[in-house]
């Protein structure tokens, strides 16, 4: 059984772990902390963090979904700098991996979803999450104009030679990337961040 972040006591955490777990050691956040708070009290949150299953699996699901539009946004862009698939049209790649793109999103925010319920306080609370979900928004964004363009233009982008088709297609990839590191640095976002962190300690 999964402890019950809310109850642990201070005294026996770590100063990271305080920080995260029980968030007294330097009350900050104003109404976002009373909502994390607030949500972390809720009987759906008890029930994730105490089931002992539910948190390791959507962590293990999220991390493979993450891998998923990865992967995806790799392959356009190897295709989009030529470095593979030229037996195929820009069009062609884009049709092959566009659906993977968009189900491992929906996967990776259905997970994530579950893993801010059960663990609100450790999310909502931290910069690098914060920072994560602005980049996904603006990756998604950015990711669905660009499919939409590829068949709207794919006389001129057949050969994948446009210049600013592989500047977006690299940007997209730098974001992702970001995204990823973020997603890691969450654990450690205090340390990380500093006074920057809602949490410095």
């Amino acid at each position: 059984m999964r402890p019950d972040w809310g109850s642990l006591r201070l005294a026996k955490l770590s100063p990271t772990q305080a920080r995260f777990r029980g968030c007294a050691a330097r009350p900050m956040g104003g109404g976002m902390l009373e909502f994390s708070r607030w949500l972390e009290g809720t009987s759906l949150s008890e029930w994730i963090r105490v089931t002992d299953w539910i948190i390791p699996f959507c962590q293990s699901v999220h991390i493979a979904a993450v891998a998923v539009v990865f992967g995806s946004v790799f392959m356009i862009d190897l295709r989009i700098l030529g470095l593979a698939g030229r037996s195929q049209t820009l069009r062609e790649t884009n049709r092959r991996f566009a659906p993977w793109f968009w189900g491992g999103l929906a996967v990776l925010l259905a997970t994530g979803s579950v893993l801010v319920i059960g663990e609100p306080v450790r999310s909502l609370m931290t910069v690098s999450f914060r920072v994560k979900m602005i980049l996904i928004v603006v990756g998604a964004i950015i990711g669905g104009a660009f499919i939409a363009a590829v068949q709207r233009r794919q006389i001129s982008w057949g050969a994948a030679q446009s210049g600013s088709a592989r500047l977006i297609g690299l940007l997209v990839l730098l974001l992702w990337i970001t995204i990823i590191v973020l997603g890691r640095f969450i654990a450690w976002d205090p340390d990380i961040f500093g006074d920057l962190s809602p949490y410095p300690g």
